[in-house]
């Protein structure tokens, strides 16, 4: 006997049932009883998630089970928020501040912005969807490892070049896996296959000449520029799904932001930092913040 009224459980078993006594002598001058309905439609929902998990319709007793689970987790979730549990609790505050959001996602896509309207946020960020420069040139490339004199070498083919044509220069410089001429290669790829600075330092080039070296991630390049086409903004068709996912993002932003606000205006928030680490220049930060 003295064994079980040690039990750690025991006693455990034995505070629940008190919290749970004391709270309903609490409570006890409420005999209204609140009602939990379990409607078609949340029967429906209970049926679509079952099929969606286990792709089958559920059985009777497993539609019983799933609506008996359902009426235990609603009677403890209600009783849960009676007795305050939800209070300082940072799961379930994160979990209603992402369900907020998405409620604020929902609204910002209910309508399919005008034709219009989609046309204007296009215009409006339009280097967000402009092409690429295009390139077409020829290359010579050399290697640091292979040179006892890198500067010295680059301006004698530089200079030879002056007096032949451009076939006669393919087989100077190193021998690399790199095309010696490239047609219509936009900087975006380039800068995927030789760097950022590479693909940068072709946009101010001089046409049908020689010009370099140009540095890449893989040495120095001579490149013989044939043709540049300048970035364009395309017909709204060849991008409206983009620029349809852009807008609908940047308009949940803003709604995002005008319901918080509009809350906001409910709460006074005070910002007490009189027990941190910080001073009262970090609150009037926080605080003009949250003005804006």
């Amino acid at each position: 006997m003295n064994k079980i009224i040690k039990d750690p459980l025991v006693h455990f078993l034995f505070i629940g049932l008190v919290l749970f006594f004391v709270y309903d002598l609490v409570n006890n001058q409420n005999t209204e009883r609140d009602e939990i309905i379990i409607d078609s439609n949340e029967i429906n929902q209970l049926v679509a998630k079952w099929e969606m998990q286990w792709k089958r319709a559920p059985t009777k007793e497993e539609l019983t089970n799933l609506i008996i689970q359902d009426v235990r987790q609603e009677v403890f979730y209600q009783e849960g928020l009676k007795m305050n549990l939800d209070h300082n609790d940072e799961i379930i505050k994160r979990r209603l501040s992402q369900k907020m959001e998405f409620l604020s996602n929902d609204l910002a896509t209910l309508s399919e912005p005008s034709d219009e309207e989609l046309q204007d946020y296009f215009y409006e960020h339009g280097d967000k969807y402009m092409l690429p420069y295009i390139f077409s040139l020829y290359q010579i490339v050399f290697t640091n490892d292979k040179h006892d004199n890198l500067d010295k070498d680059i301006s004698s083919v530089l200079e030879k070049s002056k007096n032949v044509s451009i076939q006669d220069l393919k087989m100077e410089g190193d021998n690399l896996s790199f095309p010696f001429h490239l047609v219509n290669s936009n900087s975006i790829e380039l800068a995927s296959q030789f760097g950022t600075r590479f693909a940068k330092g072709l946009e101010t080039l001089k046409l049908n000449t020689w010009v370099g070296p140009i540095d890449s991630g893989f040495g120095k390049h001579l490149v013989y520029l044939t043709d540049r086409k300048n970035p364009i903004l395309p017909d709204l068709q060849q991008v409206k799904s983009d620029v349809l996912r852009d807008f609908q993002y940047d308009k949940q932003k803003e709604l995002k932001e005008a319901i918080f606000q509009t809350l906001k205006k409910n709460y006074e928030i005070v910002i007490d930092v009189s027990n941190s680490d910080y001073d009262n220049s970090f609150r009037t930060h926080i605080e003009n913040q949250l003005k804006n």
